[in-house]
C-alpha cells in the first residue's frame, strides 16, 4: 500500500563515491553526501521536505424529482407558490455558492 509521508523523509542509500563529484558539479540540493564507508561505498541521503497536507471544504448539493416542480406551483394546494420551482432552486443554489467556495450540484 502507499501511505503519504507527512514529515521530513529520511532515505539513505549506498552508491559510488564518484556521486559526490556529480552532486557538487550539478549543485544538487535534494541529495547529500554522508561519507564513505569501510567497504568503499559512499553513503548518500535524500533531503525530502514535504508540505503539510491541506484540507478543503466541499459542499455537495443534490436535487431529485425536479421534473414535478419546474414551475412555481404547489400541485397539492392547486395554487401558485414561490417556494417551488426551478427559480427557487436556482436562488438556493446561488446563495450556497456565494457562501461556500467549493460546491458541487448533483441532480438525481
Amino acid at each position: 500500500s502507499i501511505v503519504p509521508v507527512e514529515t521530513k523523509g529520511n532515505v539513505v542509500f549506498r552508491s559510488s563515491p564518484k556521486g559526490k563529484e556529480y552532486i557538487e558539479a550539478n549543485n544538487l540540493t535534494f541529495v547529500s553526501y554522508l561519507g564513505e564507508g569501510a567497504d568503499g561505498w559512499a553513503m548518500y541521503k535524500y533531503n525530502f521536505e514535504f508540505p503539510k497536507p491541506t484540507t478543503h471544504e466541499l459542499v455537495i448539493m443534490g436535487t431529485t424529482d425536479i421534473h414535478a416542480h419546474i414551475m412555481p406551483y404547489d400541485y397539492m394546494a392547486d395554487a401558485v407558490d414561490q417556494k417551488f420551482g426551478l427559480a427557487k432552486v436556482y436562488t438556493l443554489v446561488q446563495q450556497l455558492r456565494a457562501k461556500h467556495n467549493n460546491t458541487l450540484l448533483v441532480d438525481n
